[in-house]
């Protein structure tokens, strides 16, 4: 007899079935989040600091995001604030991820 699995629903043994899981997670999700930031940091100073073509827009552009960012998760926190450590991880995880690629193709002039 062949075992039916919902959608969503964990299978026992798995990762996500396993207490503790959700916060391996979020652990592993916020250092991937820290070394991606680290990155964009020291990739985005070099580049205004040498006067790299193009800096001049990547601090413009840098600024934006922030805002949009600060304006964007606030209104995400104000509308479900009962987890704001994962609700920021995951907000901020793929474009600090999405900027470090970009910037790792600018750095190889593509």
């Amino acid at each position: 007899m062949t075992k039916t699995v919902k959608p969503g629903a964990s299978t026992p043994g798995t990762a996500a079935s396993l207490p503790g899981a959700g916060l391996f997670t979020l652990t592993l999700d916020s250092c991937r989040l820290w070394a991606d930031s680290c990155a964009v940091i020291a990739m985005r100073t070099n580049a205004i600091l040498t006067q790299r073509p193009g800096s001049e827009r990547e601090a413009v552009r840098m600024v934006t995001e922030k805002w949009q960012a600060v304006i964007e998760l606030g209104t995400k926190l104000a509308l479900d604030p009962l987890d704001p450590v994962k609700t920021s991880v995951d907000f901020f995880g793929p474009r600090v991820s999405a900027n470090r690629k970009r910037l790792e193709r600018m750095g190889r002039g593509k």
